[in-house]
């Protein structure tokens, strides 16, 4: 059976980017499958990494700061999936998932090497070799750029994983009738999303651009939005 990590970056108690990413696990545990656990990063005494590096000569996989963060270093380790879940905040990853993904050094060793365009260093568990996946939502509506920053991070870190970038995904969270059907319509994507992955072991291009299609134009979701606390 394979093991699933969710990290839930989202500092909320109801996160509108879990909401989508529990209809993706529905469908992807369908078939019972996959062994799941959540972690809420929120929730976890996650200190900031602080440059000892004695990690890196240790090799053991683990930090010297004593914190929530060596046993979900060997959750991460011992994971064939990771879904790293989390709303968009300033073009980037909420601090304190990000704060997780600095701590991630216990996987790296000393040595480093050139790879393509960017230099690397060798790793004692390798976080580009397990299957990334990137659920992640916004509260602005479509533009080019809006997750340029992210996407290129994520490359550099993950190597090619399997991202999907919700714009609007806001409207979850507004308790507007005329918005449930939209609601609904992009939870059960996601839960098809899910089947499909269980299925072939990736999200389509297709697929990927349901999941990433504005539910609204912009005109109009900015209007609901600037109303909303009305």
């Amino acid at each position: 059976m394979m093991k699933v990590l969710v990290l839930n970056g989202s500092p909320k108690k109801v996160s509108d980017t879990m909401t989508m990413t529990n209809a993706f696990l529905k469908g992807l545990t369908e078939k019972g499958s996959y062994e799941v656990k959540i972690i809420s990063v929120i929730d976890k005494n996650i200190r900031f990494c602080q440059g000892d590096l004695s990690c890196w000569f240790r090799q053991d996989g683990h930090c010297i700061i004593q914190d929530d963060m060596n046993d979900i270093l060997d959750e991460m380790a011992a994971s064939d999936i990771i879904i790293w879940s989390f709303p968009l905040y300033y073009y980037g990853m909420p601090a304190v998932l990000k704060t997780l993904l600095e701590r991630t050094m216990p996987f790296m060793k000393y040595n480093m090497y050139t790879s393509g365009n960017i230099v690397e260093h060798e790793t004692l568990v390798d976080l580009k070799a397990k299957k990334n996946i990137i659920l992640t939502g916004c509260g602005f509506p479509y533009f080019e750029d809006n997750y340029a920053p992210l996407k290129l991070h994520m490359r550099n870190v993950f190597g090619e994983p399997t991202m999907v970038c919700v714009y609007e995904s806001s409207l979850m969270n507004i308790p507007a009738p005329e918005l449930t059907p939209l609601k609904d319509q992009l939870l059960d994507q996601f839960t098809a999303a899910g089947r499909e992955y269980d299925e072939t072991g990736k999200i389509s291009d297709a697929t990927r651009d349901i999941l990433e299609k504005p539910l609204l134009p912009n005109e109009v979701y900015i209007d609901i939005i600037n109303h909303s606390a009305d």
